[in-house]
């Protein structure tokens, strides 16, 4: 699985923080919101308020969090790696090129000489009757969706924020989190990001064999 594949890259005991990007699907705010726990079911040491209010210096809103599974299913993987890891959730409510690379900004001004790993969290397309874009005569619905993952995966491999954008947009991608992927490659690219390499690619057609119905996935790292 593209996840799996991403986690064994990041397998390094001294990771000091762990900063998930997820876009909100279940409930809306405006603007932005971190969090701090306790307490986790998997035992994770989750770091403090006031970092998390530095990173991003706006608001600490746990509700925005409650219903939003994207970054809770990390936690898994990243205790598997790093159980000592503190770790930083941050929820996007909107994707708008200005706000993500501003959040891209202020993660790679606050990360400055850190020890820490940016973790973009999304699908990448949904095709099917369910999401409301079928692929066209002639194709299956992982063929679709796999042509149009590989356009909007260009320009991640590109170090292309705004490309992403662009392509997304005109493109009719649906990749829900492109919001959080694009400040990934901002905050990278400020923290000096030279390269980034696809690890794995795959849909939800893999596992299921449903050629009328697919969600893709890709595991991409970017290097410095």
């Amino acid at each position: 699985m593209p996840a799996a594949a991403a986690r064994r890259l990041t397998a390094r005991p001294a990771l000091s923080f762990a900063l998930p990007i997820a876009f909100a699907l279940a409930i809306t705010w405006l603007g932005l919101a971190v969090a701090s726990f306790s307490v986790y079911p998997v035992g994770f040491f989750i770091t403090t308020f006031g970092f998390a209010v530095y990173v991003l210096a706006v608001a600490y809103d746990v509700a925005a969090h409650r219903h939003e599974h994207s970054i809770e299913v990390q936690l898994p993987f990243l205790q598997h790696l790093s159980p000592a890891v503190r770790f930083v959730p941050i929820c996007m409510a909107f994707q708008e090129y200005e706000l993500a690379a501003e959040v891209g900004e202020l993660l790679g001004e606050a990360l400055k000489d850190r020890d820490a790993l940016v973790i973009a969290s999304s699908d990448f397309s949904h095709v099917g009757m369910n999401y409301n874009q079928m692929p066209p005569r002639g194709k299956t619905a992982p063929e679709y969706a796999k042509g149009q993952d590989a356009k909007a995966l260009e320009k991640v491999l590109a170090l292309d924020p705004k490309g992403l954008q662009d392509r997304v947009a005109k493109d009719d991608i649906s990749m829900c989190g492109y919001g959080p992927v694009t400040a990934m490659l901002v905050a990278a690219k400020k923290l000096g990001a030279r390269e980034a390499r696809l690890l794995k690619y795959g849909s939800s057609s893999d596992v299921s064999g449903d050629r009328d119905m697919a969600v893709g996935y890709g595991a991409v790292a970017v290097y410095r």
